[in-house]
């Protein structure tokens, strides 16, 4: 399978298990990394998102989805962090912190990838 209809497969689960799970929670969903810049390989890398979220999530409202797409979606990694609408709106300046998925697990109070790369 093409990297990008991969992707979009696991997207589309992704997506409609967030909205049958916590509707209108999910506000947008960034691709970024390797899928972004059309260097993604199935075989090595991970689909990397930013998810945007009303408001501040925990992590036993996206842990259960995340480890029901790690079961039916196992590799490549499905990798991100969760954001508000207004935490995007400023610069992060390396204190900020929230759940993040690292390797397919759900963390809270992860600094992982909140930074201005990401944020661009």
């Amino acid at each position: 399978m093409a990297g990008s209809a991969f992707a979009s497969e696991i997207c589309a689960y992704y997506l409609a298990a967030m909205d049958a799970r916590h509707p209108g929670l999910l506000v947008g969903l960034y691709l970024v990394g390797s899928i972004a810049l059309d260097d993604f390989q199935p075989e090595r890398s991970d689909i990397d998102f930013v998810a945007v979220t009303t408001r501040p999530v925990g992590l036993d409202e996206v842990a259960p989805i995340h480890a029901a797409l790690a079961a039916t979606h196992p590799h490549p990694f499905f990798d991100g962090l969760y954001v508000t609408a207004d935490e995007l709106r400023a610069v992060p300046d390396g204190t900020t912190q929230g759940v993040a998925v690292i390797e397919g697990l759900p963390v809270a109070d992860s600094h992982a990838e909140r930074h201005p790369v990401t944020w661009l």
